[in-house]
This record gives C-alpha cells, sequence and structure tokens, in this order.
C-alpha cells in the first residue's frame, strides 16, 4: 500500500512538473521536485518490507529521511518569492535537474538492490540513529522555513489550496522528526508512514477539487499569477467582442433580408 502511494505521489509530483514547464514558473516546478523526492524515496523505502524484493539493507534504510532533506530542500527554495530571471534561469535547466533527480531515484535504487557498497550491509543501530538524527535537523530546518515561507503567501491569496500545502510541508517536517527516534515496526515506524501518507493525500485531494485548468494557480509566483489573471481577463475581453460583432451582424443580417414597405406595396 505504502508503494502504491508513493508511486501515485511521483505521478502528482510529475503533473505539477508539466503544468510548471507549461507556465514557465519555477515555484511550481520546486514544490514538484519535492513531491517526486519525498514520494520516490518513500518507494524505494517500501522496497525494504520483508518479502518484497529483498531485506533491509543501509540503501533502503536511509531512502526516506534521505528523500525527505532532499525534498525539504527543494520546497523551501520554493517558497521564496523569486525574481523573474532566477526562475527563467531555473526553468531552462529544468530537464537537468528533473532527470538528474530520477537518475539519483534510479542509482540509489540499483545500488541498494545490488547490495553495492556503501549501502550494501545494514547499518548498525547507533550509526542508524546517527544518521537520522543529522538528517531530522536539517530536515527540519528546512520544512519550517518552508512552511513558514507558504504560510505567508497564504496570508495574502488566502487560497485553499495553499493551506493544504502549508499543512502538508508541516506534516513532512514532524515525520522527520519521528523518523528520528523510531523503530521499526513499532507504534512510531507506523506514525511517521502516516504522516506522510496524510500530506500526500491532502495535497491529492486538495488538487482535484479546484477547476482543471488552474488547479495549481495559488502557488504561482507573482510574476505568473499576474501575467495569468492578464491573459485570462484579455480572453474574456476577446469572447465578448467576439459575441457582441456575432450579435451585431446577426441583427445585419435580418434587417436586410426583410423587405420594406416600399417593396412589399404592389
Amino acid at each position: 500500500m505504502v508503494f502504491a502511494a508513493a508511486l501515485a505521489c511521483v505521478g502528482l509530483g510529475s503533473a505539477l512538473s508539466e503544468g510548471a514547464r507549461r507556465r514557465r514558473d519555477a515555484r511550481l516546478f520546486l514544490i514538484s521536485l519535492a513531491f517526486v523526492a519525498s514520494a520516490g524515496f518513500l518507494a524505494l523505502h517500501a522496497l525494504a518490507t520483508p518479502g518484497v524484493l529483498l531485506g533491509p539493507n543501509g540503501g533502503f534504510e536511509l531512502a526516506t529521511p534521505v528523500g525527505l532533506v532532499l525534498a525539504g530542500a527543494f520546497a523551501a527554495a520554493s517558497a521564496v518569492e523569486l525574481r523573474p530571471q532566477t526562475s527563467a534561469r531555473i526553468m531552462a535547466a529544468w530537464a537537468p535537474v528533473l532527470g538528474g533527480l530520477f537518475v539519483l531515484l534510479v542509482a540509489w535504487g540499483g545500488v541498494s538492490i545490488g547490495e553495492l557498497p556503501p549501502l550494501d550491509e545494514p547499518a548498525s543501530g547507533e550509526e542508524l540513529d546517527g544518521w537520522q538524527l543529522s538528517l531530522a535537523a536539517a530536515g527540519v530546518v528546512l520544512y519550517v522555513a518552508a512552511a513558514a515561507g507558504y504560510a505567508r503567501v497564504y496570508r495574502r491569496r488566502r487560497a485553499g489550496f495553499l493551506l493544504a500545502v502549508t499543512i502538508a510541508l508541516a506534516l513532512l517536517g514532524e515525520a522527520m522528526v519521528v523518523i528520528a527516534s523510531a523503530r521499526n515496526w513499532q507504534l512510531s515506524w507506523w506514525h511517521w508512514h502516516v504522516l506522510m501518507l496524510l500530506a500526500f493525500v491532502l495535497i491529492a485531494a486538495s488538487a482535484r477539487r479546484q477547476w482543471h485548468e488552474e488547479r495549481v494557480s495559488a502557488l504561482y509566483l507573482d510574476d505568473t499569477l499576474e501575467g495569468s489573471r492578464t491573459s485570462a481577463s484579455s480572453s474574456r475581453t476577446s469572447r465578448a467582442s467576439l459575441r457582441s460583432r456575432s450579435a451585431t451582424g446577426r441583427a445585419r443580417s435580418r434587417r436586410c433580408s426583410t423587405p420594406t414597405s416600399a417593396e412589399s406595396s404592389p
């Protein structure tokens, strides 16, 4: 179930990335990378479930916290109101950045499945605790910055989707904290799984409720949002003008086809 949910969230992130490329919006692109990274590494972790593919090793044990820290970095960067020039530079590099993320996921999974160094052996309890605490410390800082940034945007725009993103980032940050002290198959272990799934479901459900064409417009950078509104206004004006010209043409056509009183008298 965790594996299937993670793959679904990777698909959601990919869909957001496609929308970002159409709009050339760096914030939407960066937050899409955050969801691809967190969900993708969660899927790798799910493969370590006994009986699915192989037993646990260092690669799969560390996959989730590493993915969450990487996702937190993308999310924190996306929460900044980027300048148009910076946004353009980021979007100019979208292909290598997105491709690099998928290459990292495939490489991490390949090394873990192949049980290659340095991810071939399960980490000892003390070593695993050290890695998880270090990653948790970095992750919490990143998610606090990301959630605070999106909360500021929400206060300006009051959009439900922005609130959902803010809450989801807070849930992922909480999952980061729980992972640091969790023990496999104990209640805390299930706790962080539930937190991550709640975050993904919240984003997916909120996006589904929005209008299809602009369901994530609340996430746009200010310049992208202004351009979108201007384009929509111009489109409405053009449609109104076209309807007006059509109505005028029909009226003229009716007048021309109606005989005058002089023409109709014998």
